[in-house]
């Protein structure tokens, strides 16, 4: 077989691998696969950077008598968030001699095969990671701002009540994570109570679930995991509508084991298995229905922490007409070899305002009471 036609193979191979592999990651993984069902993947983005705007304030009701007079000004209800593009590389190759070993056209293109599975397994498996981390830390400048890039409390965490406050001057796309660091009044202790939308327009909910101040005694995950969920339930919906409800609460497997046992002891719990609807009817089994939201556990989420996701507010971004674009095979005359490429360039864009993060801040988490 000429090597032209069989560039042309193994070229139309690795199409119908990405094809059916990006398929496969986004099924898999069950934040990919919740976003994808809510229409939360876009492609062929572009710019020099990746910029949202931000409604930050509304224009104030004013009540109105007969013969008022009414001033006409400007309203500010915007901000621009802003962030890098990050991009992923994996490559591979097969040199030529490995090519001139496996002459018959059938052990060529297995070869090729073996090659472009494996490339696909290590993606499926490594890039839903990339939506938790924080892509403002040291040596993640080129990876993806994932969820932990605005859970910024940094190293003596400020914890008021049960809540834990983002660190001074920590931000997020170019924004101000603090509540009241864009002014506006509140009343209350915040998240309780109520106030101006600019006050915490880009504040997440920070739960920590070790606090004294859930009170009787010792703290565990245990005894408190119904609690802190609830609060987080409860004060991530700073919005009206159903864009500002959680989807899902996705838990390190130990907290979900022990949640499970929890439900178990406490039949009386707002807990359902599935619920047709939400993961259950993504085709994911081990989930259960808590308050109207999904509680499930996923590789990659750290000790002691559960993540609560409101999919509506956030975003993956792509570049590119798809996910992941391949290059190659491309043949290296300097290796004598063929090459092969598959690249991500995007980011990930979220509204930490409707977003929520449990951990153990105060003290080390203690699983069982």
């Amino acid at each position: 077989m000429a090597t032209g036609d069989w560039t042309t193979i193994v070229n139309t191979t690795t199409s119908q691998f990405l094809r059916e592999t990006e398929d496969n990651i986004m099924r898999q993984r069950k934040l990919l696969a919740l976003m994808q069902s809510k229409g939360r993947v876009s492609y062929n983005e572009f710019g020099r950077d990746l910029v949202w705007r931000v409604k930050y304030k509304r224009a104030p009701l004013v009540a109105f008598a007969d013969g008022d007079t009414i001033t006409f000004s400007r309203k500010d209800r915007y901000k621009t968030a802003t962030l890098d593009w990050r991009g992923y590389q994996l490559s591979d190759m097969m040199s030529k001699l490995d090519r001139l070993k496996n002459r018959s056209n059938a052990q060529i293109v297995d070869l090729y095969g073996d090659i472009a599975e494996d490339m696909m397994e290590d993606i499926e498996e490594q890039f839903g990671d990339e939506l938790y981390i924080d892509g403002y830390a040291t040596g993640n400048g080129r990876r993806m701002h994932g969820i932990e890039s605005f859970f910024r409390t940094g190293t003596s965490p400020t914890v008021s009540g049960v809540i834990v406050l983002p660190n001074s001057g920590s931000k997020y796309a170019t924004l101000d994570l603090r509540p009241g660091a864009t002014g506006g009044n509140w009343s209350g202790t915040w998240p309780s109570g109520k106030g101006d939308a600019n006050y915490d327009f880009w504040s997440p909910v920070i739960v920590d679930w070790m606090a004294t101040a859930w009170g009787g005694g010792s703290q565990s995950w245990e005894k408190n995991c119904v609690d802190a969920m609830r609060y987080g339930i409860t004060k991530a919906r700073r919005s009206k509508s159903k864009r500002g409800m959680l989807d899902m609460y996705l838990l390190n497997d130990d907290l979900y084991r022990v949640f499970l046992g929890v439900y178990d002891a406490k039949e009386q719990l707002n807990v359902n298995r599935g619920g047709g609807q939400g993961l259950f009817a993504l085709g994911f089994g081990d989930v259960m229905n808590f308050d109207g939201v999904d509680v499930t556990s996923e590789y990659g989420v750290p000790e002691n922490t559960g993540y609560g996701f409101n999919t509506m507010q956030m975003t993956l971004r792509s570049m590119q007409p798809k996910l992941f674009a391949v290059t190659g095979p491309v043949y290296s005359e300097e290796t004598m070899s063929y090459r092969f490429l598959i690249d991500f360039f995007g980011n990930c864009t979220f509204n930490p305002r409707a977003q929520v993060k449990l951990g153990a801040y105060t003290a080390t988490g203690v699983l069982n009471s």
